[in-house]
């Protein structure tokens, strides 16, 4: 449980600091709802167990049926719940080897008198005794730098956002066109490690980051900034600046600019790019620096 206080404690400090932006933690809007306190249903228990959708999506169906028909005394529809459940033929048991959710549960069937206790039951088995410990766990850590009670005047989806690049497949496109990069990095003052961003080298890089595909973007940010997710306005959001791109010289004019890797000094964002002579050579090599981070090789830094 210790990485859960770690990661309360990250995120605490992060939204206190106003850097929420450079946080991609993998984590769900239900188990936001553990941190702010609301109540889980089978819509989550769909959206963690995916396996477990369809019988999700009719045990919410066959609720809503039974509550109706409790509020308007309606026994027909009550009656018609109770068959819905025998065609489903559901035990007190869950998963695979199966678990008992009550003693005898093997034995024992759900029927329309049980429904609700069932599914809470099920609830919390499946979701509430793996996971309580673990936001009791986080929100320890976050009290540590500030009041967790803060984060419940977010609901779960904006909690998730906040947390995490949830951001739709598509969503941040338009931040990684090559203008949209070129224009967003800044450049060294020096003339003689300066670019401009109409240089060839910086097209070429520019070109290269707008072909990657979404795992390979993270790579590069995390490669280059140490935070795989980019900002809400792009590389210029980036702070405590945006990215800066200087010229990597050749030593003593002894190498050519295409042997060299791509670098990057990640506490000052800065990256060192070598004046590559085609964007293949460019391709290759900012390749050869993200997935040395993914490697585990810690990159060219």
């Amino acid at each position: 449980m210790g990485l859960f206080v770690l990661q309360g404690r990250a995120v605490a400090k992060a939204l206190q600091d106003g850097h929420h932006d450079v946080l991609d933690l993998p984590i769900s809007a239900s188990f936001c709802k553990l941190l702010t306190g609301r109540p889980l249903g089978l819509t989550d228990l769909a959206e963690i167990e995916p396996e477990m959708a369809g019988t999700c999506s009719a045990l919410q169906r066959l609720l809503h049926a039974l509550d109706e028909a409790e509020l308007r005394g309606d026994d027909p529809l009550r009656h018609y719940v109770g068959e819905q459940l025998e065609i489903y033929c559901l035990t007190w048991e869950v998963g695979s080897p199966p678990v008992e959710l009550c003693p005898g549960g093997a034995d024992r069937d759900v029927d329309v008198d049980c429904l609700r206790d069932f599914v809470t039951a099920l609830l919390d088995r499946v979701m509430l005794r793996p996971s309580i410990a673990q936001a009791r766990a986080f929100l320890h850590g976050y009290q540590c730098v500030a009041d967790p009670t803060a984060l419940r005047m977010f609901s779960p989806d904006e909690l998730s956002d906040l947390l995490s690049d949830s951001r739709a497949a598509g969503a941040t496109d338009h931040l990684w066109v090559p203008a949209a990069i070129r224009n967003a990095l800044s450049f060294h003052r020096s003339q003689q490690f300066r670019y401009s961003a109409d240089d060839e080298p910086v097209r070429f890089l520019a070109n290269v980051l707008s072909q990657l595909q979404a795992r390979e973007r993270k790579l590069f940010l995390e490669f280059a900034t140490a935070s795989s997710r980019l900002p809400a306005d792009g590389f210029r959001g980036l702070r405590p600046r945006p990215l800066q791109v200087n010229r990597r010289l050749p030593r003593h004019g002894l190498e050519s600019p295409d042997d060299l890797p791509l670098t990057c000094r990640v506490c000052s964002y800065e990256l060192a790019l070598p004046a590559y002579s085609s964007m293949e050579v460019t391709r290759r090599r900012v390749l050869e620096a993200i997935y040395s981070i993914s490697d585990g090789l810690g990159g060219f830094r």
